[in-house]
């Protein structure tokens, strides 16, 4: 059935579901209840790698849902919007409203996007209001492209280095990284120059070009662009992003070790960070072109190119 709205021949919701989350490994009682929550009315997807995200994709959108929802973390988030997105531009339609369910070990973007219902109280009150045939609250929000896949942060070299050891080390959560900030920033600020608290703040050779300008900067240690302002455990280093529509926050930084370790604080607070050698604004693209290839963070996924084009994608609806 499709609720009588005026939609048939629609699904009302489409569910990809990461079964390996942690939430939904907590709660294996998650998975029967949201089947049955959706009943006929859509489609649920249910996968255990990231591998298996685009097929499942293609088939959630096959049946045009009204709302598609993805129950996981970041990596769900950034994988299965990405495959969504390849399959609605694919057929010329933009892409539906999309409703995220909580459920992943680090959930930096959702939290950074304002979701704060539990899983099945958000698919509930969602799927109440298609049945009766109401549009659910939805609320724009702006988004990137990066090297034309949509997202909300992109970071790399310092930012995907913390990544890369946090999810070695195990990735068991917002306590995990907790543990990790005074490893790294300690050792920085106290002089030392260890073998990993180089390796880890090593710059990077690149040229940089926002909005058409070339930056004075022939390296760069620390990147971030996007229109989220908490980047994780409360690290509001985007802090305008979301100042003025239809533009980003980037943020590229080239100092030493010490100096950034000095500064960290303020990403806390959302302020500036004063550090001569760098860009800290606004922009509607960007581009950076490093002299090989980097690992990159696009949302809670690490991806590699040599290459970042950064541009504003516009907005998109998500289900309040």
């Amino acid at each position: 059935m499709n609720g009588g709205d005026g939609h048939a021949g629609r699904d009302l919701c489409g569910v990809l579901l990461n079964a390996r989350a942690s939430g939904v490994a907590r709660d294996r009682a998650l998975l029967g209840a949201v089947r049955e929550l959706v009943g006929a009315d859509g489609r649920v997807e249910i996968t255990d790698e990231l591998a298996l995200v685009p097929a499942a994709v293609e088939r959630i959108a096959a049946g045009r849902p009204r709302v598609v929802a993805f129950c996981g973390g970041d990596g769900t988030l950034s994988c299965g919007l990405a495959a969504l997105d390849r399959t609605v531009r694919a057929r010329g339609e933009a892409l539906p409203p999309l409703l995220l369910l909580r459920a992943g070990t680090m959930t930096t973007i959702v939290r950074g996007l304002g979701e704060r219902r539990a899983p099945l109280a958000a698919l509930q009150a969602t799927l109440r209001d298609l049945r009766e045939g109401r549009p659910p609250p939805t609320e724009p929000q702006p988004y990137v492209r990066c090297n034309d896949a949509p997202g909300f942060i992109i970071g790399a070299v310092i930012i995907a280095r913390l990544l890369e050891r946090y999810y070695g080390a195990g990735g068991e959560g917002p306590r995990r990284a907790w543990r990790m900030v005074p490893r790294v920033v300690g050792p920085a600020l106290l002089g030392r120059h260890d073998a990993q608290t180089e390796a880890l703040f090593a710059p990077e050779p690149a040229r940089l070009v926002v909005d058409g300008m070339a930056l004075p900067l022939a390296q760069v240690r620390m990147l971030l662009a996007g229109t989220v302002a908490d980047v994780g455990i409360g690290m509001k280093f985007l802090y305008r992003a979301r100042e003025r529509a239809g533009l980003f926050h980037v943020v590229a930084l080239d100092a030493p070790a010490a100096v950034l370790a000095r500064r960290f604080p303020r990403a806390f607070l959302g302020q500036p960070w004063n550090v001569p050698e760098s860009f800290d604004g606004l922009a509607t693209s960007l581009t950076v072109e490093f002299d090989r290839p980097q690992r990159y963070i696009h949302d809670g996924e690490l991806r590699e190119a040599a290459t970042l084009r950064v541009v504003h994608g516009g907005a998109l609806d998500l289900v309040r």
